[in-house]
């Protein structure tokens, strides 16, 4: 799931709270309330 919010972040150029450390391949956040973000930004 984390992936896809990732994903979601980059194609909307929005941040909803996690980050992505590609050097170090970790991701860095709360999955939980970055979908709860994501659904209130999209009206879900």
């Amino acid at each position: 799931m984390s992936s896809i919010i990732i994903v979601i972040q980059d194609l909307l150029q929005k941040k909803f709270g996690l980050q992505e450390r590609i050097n170090e391949g970790i991701i860095i956040g709360d999955p939980v309330k970055a979908k709860e973000k994501i659904i209130k930004e999209v009206n879900l």
